[in-house]
This record gives structure tokens, C-alpha cells and sequence, in this order.
């Protein structure tokens, strides 16, 4: 023990299938259930992580440590509504996941269907395995190693190539400080078994390993997960909550799925909100022309009883504020007499609307974490912006100042919307005041607005932003007139209320400044 970190152990017969009392599966013996207790009473092992990426389950391992709080199964295998092979539609479904002290340590993430290659076995390792192989910490891994779910092999008809087995294999590697075992269990194709076999040594040894495609899992994949997610984070920190819990609590776990009703916590938030805009100022729903925007911002967007007025317009665009949770011990189920919402905005609105003003209130309906989702929010809300500006502002804006308010991530989507509709904007707008989150760089408008940007924008910008440390190169005025915040980058919220009073005492200065509306408009 210690002389190498890691094997590959090339057995025959193999050995997943066989249980206690009895061999199945072409099993006698189960090779690494026996490898993991040697490896517990022989080099005292505390935590050991068993992965089994045969295409079958792994029934004979799983029973053997169904209990074991110390070791943890994860099986990744073809269940075909409970009919593929060894058949057993209760100890291969994604709800059992141990019992007694080993409750939490059996994961099962069984394929609904054929057909899963790269794509699905790595979003599934960069999902479930990886999250759980960290929290667990695992002294020593081992690798039910079946190549059946190889690319070319009949029998387990999935498409996993060589080069996803080696990545998979590396990224165990980085645990356990490299202690990890491959074992050999099924294949049925000697050609598929000798390369993926080959391409995992390789992995072991740190020898390069060939590229994969773009990582886009099929739909039957990100379900399966979805589901795993749901069961598994009840008992992993670092799994995604994203269960219900409901009726008898967190026993009942032979609920189907579709039994229990989930409703996003957006949505719990939003009917606060329409609630609050509708008691305080009796707000209400924005009637959109396009369903779509709807759905894609939750119908949120609510604006003054009357929009066709000459009275100030404040269109403001924001998130619905700090959202503070708390989760009760390790089940990742939410407390909710101990979870909060910090609602900044709600005193904005209240200045807003108790000085004469009317609103249109717009809430950004999530934040972005991929650069794919940043453009497509950006993009969704410069087209609400644009729709709301074609049906119920534009043909009042010879009558009345209109200010644009934004703050974080919705700051993108107001000047995305300015530089479609830049001619109105110029004509219309009598400021723009933008709180961007530190985050993300500087919106930009047009080169057309820059002019009409710099004179006419408040854009408060936290003190320690890399935008101020350009102390020998001019500013760029598309990015409009900067202004420090007086604090440091943090939390948003605690920004808004810090900038409160400043922010529209800026904004009544450059009104009053401004010149009368000329023909029918007004002061």
C-alpha cells in the first residue's frame, strides 16, 4: 500500500451483479464490494466512493453497502422504465438511496432509454457525481469499470466514447488524493472494451486525452437528472435543491414526482409583489401585446392606474431584491420563518409615485449565470422595453418628462432598448439615471446617443471598479456620466438604500434644469 496511486484491475468473471447468497449476471464474486471491505478492515478506509458505470446496475454492490454510512454507491445505468436487465424496478430507481445510517449514500441515476453518450455522462458527473464525491471526501475510489455502455456495444446500445471514459476517469483522479481502482465488469465488445479500457489507463497515468465535442445533453438526460437532483439533495449540501416536500415530509419517499406541485420561488415572490404594487398604489398588471413576454418575465410588469397622462413617466427596470435563505440542517429544505426578501426598491417606488409621478415597474425575472444566458435575458428585455415603449409611451411623450431607472443586470437590457429606439430617445427621454452591477462591464450606447448619453445620464458606479483606475485615458462616453457611489462593490440592495435620497435629488436637479416642454408639453 502506497508504492502506486492508482490501478486498473483487468477481472474475470466480473462481479457487480453477485449479492451475499447468490451469483447472477455472469458474477460469482463481487469483486469490489470485497475490494471495499478489505480496504475498510484491512487499511482502515473510512469513506469510500464507489462509482459503477456499467450500462446494467449494479444490484450486488448496492445491497452490500444499502446500509453503510461510510461508503457511497453511485450507479449510472440503462433502466428502461424498470425492464433492462437485472430488471428490478425498485433497487435501480432514482428513490432508493439507502437505508438506516446509510440513508443518502446510494445514488441511482438510472436512463429512461438508449442512446447516452459524452454529452449526457459528463453533464451528469459535472451535476451529481463530482458535487458529491467533494462533500464526501472520499479516502478511496473505486470504479465499477463495465464498458458495455461503450460506443459499438450491442447489448448496452449507448455512445460513449474512449475519450469520454478518460475524461470521466481523470476528474475521479482528482480526488482521494489519486487513489482510484478501475475494476473491469461487463462489455460485449471486445474492440469497444480494449480502447475505452486503454483510454482510461491513459487517463491514470496523465497522459494527454483527446478532446471532446460541445457537452449538449438530450432531453430524456437532463429529466433523469432533474429527478435525481430532486431525491439526492435532501441529503447532499452541495447538490441544487430543487425537491418539494409536501404531506408527511421527508420519509414519504414513494410520491411520484408529478404528485407533488412545485412552483417556483419567483413566482411566490411575484404574487408578492403584484400584492404590494396593488395595496400601496393600486398598481396593476401591464396588458403586453406579445404573450411571450408574459411568460419570459412571469407577468411582471405593472404599471399606474392611468398611462395617459402629462405627468412624469418613470419606466424602472430592477430585480426583486435580496433574497435571504436558510436551510434546515443537511436536507437543503428551506426554513421559511427564517428566509427574508430585502425589497430596495419598494421605497423607490413609493418616492416615485407619492411625488406625482406615474410608473411602469419592471422586474428582471432572474440572475444570469452563463454568457449565454446574460445575452438572451439582455436581448428578451430590450424587446419587452421596446414593446412597451411602441403601445404605451411614445405617443405621450410630447406631453411629459420620462425618466429611465434601471439597476444590476437590468442596466444591459435599458441600454440594449435605447439603442433600437435612438431618435425617440433623444426626443423623449429627460434622463436616465443606471445602478449597474459591479459584475458585469459597462453598458454602451450607440455612437449616434453618446452626446445626448453623457449630458443627459446618472451612471453610479461602485468606487472600486477597474473603470476608475484608467487615471490616463479619457473616458469613453458611450458609457455615459459616471458617477462614484461612495462605497465599494457589494450588495446591490444595500447600495440602493445607501443611494436613496442621492439619487433623486440628482434626478429633481436635472429636471429643473431642463427647459420647458415646448407646444403642448409642460414643465
Amino acid at each position: 500500500m502506497g508504492e502506486v496511486s492508482n490501478g486498473v484491475a483487468i477481472i474475470r468473471p466480473p462481479g457487480h451483479h453477485a449479492e451475499p447468497d447468490m451469483a447472477g449476471g455472469f458474477c460469482l464474486y463481487n469483486n469490489v464490494a470485497i475490494a471495499a471491505r478489505y480496504l475498510q478492515h484491512q487499511f482502515d478506509m473510512k469513506k469510500i466512493f464507489i462509482l459503477d458505470w456499467d450500462v446494467h446496475h449494479g444490484n450486488g454492490v448496492q445491497k452490500a453497502f444499502f446500509n453503510d454510512p461510510n461508503v457511497v454507491y453511485c450507479s449510472i445505468h440503462r433502466y428502461d422504465d424498470g425492464t433492462f436487465y437485472p430488471g428490478d424496478p425498485i433497487a435501480a430507481a432514482h428513490k432508493t438511496v439507502g437505508s438506516g445510517p446509510g440513508r443518502g449514500k446510494t445514488i441511482n441515476i438510472p436512463w429512461s432509454c438508449r442512446g447516452m453518450g459524452d454529452s449526457e455522462y459528463i453533464y451528469t458527473f459535472l451535476k451529481v457525481v463530482m458535487p458529491i464525491v467533494y462533500e464526501f471526501a472520499p479516502d478511496f475510489i473505486l470504479v465499477s469499470a463495465g464498458f458495455d455502455a461503450a460506443k459499438g456495444d450491442h447489448i448496452g446500445q449507448n455512445m460513449i466514447t474512449p475519450a469520454g471514459y478518460a475524461h470521466m476517469t481523470h476528474m475521479l483522479k482528482s480526488l482521494a488524493r489519486g487513489k482510484v481502482v478501475l475494476a473491469l465488469e461487463g462489455g460485449y465488445n471486445l474492440d469497444s472494451i480494449s480502447v475505452s479500457a486503454l483510454a482510461c489507463t491513459k487517463a491514470l497515468l496523465s497522459d494527454p486525452i483527446d478532446m471532446l465535442g460541445p457537452i449538449v445533453p438530450n432531453e430524456d438526460c437532463v429529466e433523469t437528472i432533474r429527478k435525481v437532483l430532486r431525491v439526492q439533495s435532501r441529503y447532499w449540501k452541495s447538490l441544487t435543491p430543487t425537491h418539494a416536500i409536501t404531506g408527511t415530509g421527508l420519509e414519504d419517499d414513494d410520491r411520484d414526482d408529478d404528485d407533488v406541485q412545485v412552483i417556483e420561488m419567483a413566482r411566490v415572490l411575484n404574487v408578492y409583489r403584484t400584492e404590494f404594487l396593488y395595496q400601496a398604489h393600486k398598481m396593476a398588471k401591464l396588458p403586453l401585446s406579445n404573450p411571450d413576454y408574459e411568460q419570459q418575465f412571469m407577468d411582471n410588469v405593472h404599471c399606474t392606474p392611468n398611462m395617459y397622462t402629462d405627468k412624469p413617466l418613470y419606466i424602472f427596470v430592477h430585480d426583486i431584491g435580496e433574497l435571504s435563505a436558510r436551510t434546515l440542517g443537511a436536507y437543503n429544505i428551506l426554513r421559511a420563518d427564517k428566509s427574508m426578501l430585502a425589497d430596495s426598491v419598494a421605497q423607490y417606488v413609493d418616492r416615485i409615485i407619492k411625488t406625482g409621478n406615474d410608473l411602469i415597474d419592471i422586474v428582471v425575472p432572474f440572475e444570469p449565470v452563463t454568457d449565454e444566458e446574460w445575452t438572451t435575458l439582455r436581448d428578451n428585455m430590450a424587446g419587452l422595453l421596446t414593446d412597451i415603449w411602441d403601445n404605451f409611451v411614445s405617443m405621450t411623450g410630447t406631453m411629459r418628462r420620462i425618466i429611465l431607472l434601471a439597476t444590476g443586470v437590468g442596466c444591459h437590457g435599458m441600454v440594449a432598448f435605447m439603442n433600437r429606439r435612438q431618435q425617440e430617445i433623444i426626443e423623449f427621454v429627460s434622463c436616465v439615471v443606471l445602478i449597474p452591477d459591479s459584475e458585469y462591464p459597462l453598458p454602451m450606447v450607440t455612437t449616434r446617443l453618446a452626446s445626448w448619453y453623457m449630458e443627459n445620464s446618472f451612471v453610479v458606479v461602485a468606487d472600486d471598479h477597474p473603470v476608475w483606475g484608467r487615471v490616463n485615458q479619457r473616458m469613453n462616453d458611450r458609457v455615459g456620466n459616471l458617477v462614484r457611489s461612495g462605497r465599494p462593490a457589494g450588495c446591490l440592495s444595500e447600495l440602493l438604500l445607501y443611494l436613496y435620497y442621492t439619487m433623486f435629488i440628482e434626478i429633481d436637479r436635472k429636471l429643473e434644469s431642463l427647459p420647458p416642454l415646448e407646444g403642448s408639453r409642460k414643465k
